[in-house]
C-alpha cells in the first residue's frame, strides 16, 4: 500500500468525489512545516481556485520578502560591519569575503546536517542548486547591472 504522500496529487485530488476531504486524510502532514501545507487550503477554503491562490502566494512572498530584509538589515548588516572594521577591511573586500561567507554559510550547514542523514541525493542537490542559482542567477544580474549605464 502506498504512504499518504504518494496520494497527495493533483490527478488523485481532482479525481475524487470529495476533493476536499480527499486532500486533508493525505496531504496534511506533520512534515509540512510550521504553517501545514498549501493543499487542503487550495482545495477547501479557497475551492481550487488559482484566482485567489495566486494573490496569495505572491502576498506571501511579499511578507517574506520582507522579513528576510528586515532580519538581514537588523542582525546581519550591524555584524558584518563591526567585524569589517575589526578585521580593518575595506568595504569591497568586506563584501566579498564577509558577505560571501555569510551567504553560503547556509549552505554549508544544510549540507553537513544532511550529511549525518547519509541522504546523498539530497545533499547534492541541495549543494548543486545553490551553487547553480549563485552561477546563473546572481552573476547574471550582477553582470547585467554593471554593464548599465549611470
Amino acid at each position: 500500500m502506498a504512504d499518504d504522500h504518494s496520494l497527495c496529487s493533483r490527478d488523485l485530488i481532482e479525481a475524487a468525489a470529495d476533493s476536499c476531504a480527499f486532500a486533508r486524510q493525505h496531504c496534511a502532514s506533520d512534515a509540512a512545516g510550521l504553517f501545514g501545507s498549501y493543499v487542503p487550503l487550495y482545495y477547501c477554503q479557497l475551492g481550487a481556485s488559482p484566482a485567489a491562490f495566486a494573490p496569495l502566494c505572491a502576498l506571501l512572498l511579499l511578507l517574506t520578502i520582507c522579513c528576510l530584509g528586515s532580519t538581514a538589515d537588523l542582525f546581519f548588516i550591524p555584524q558584518l560591519t563591526l567585524l569589517s572594521e575589526l578585521l580593518v577591511l575595506p568595504p569591497d573586500v568586506a563584501g566579498i569575503t564577509l558577505l560571501a561567507f555569510g551567504n553560503g554559510a547556509p549552505d554549508v550547514f544544510t549540507a553537513v546536517a544532511v550529511a549525518n542523514r547519509a541522504d546523498f541525493p539530497l545533499l547534492l542537490s541541495d549543494l548543486l542548486g545553490g551553487s547553480v542559482f549563485i552561477t546563473t542567477v546572481v552573476l547574471g544580474a550582477v553582470a547585467w547591472y554593471a554593464n548599465a549605464p549611470p
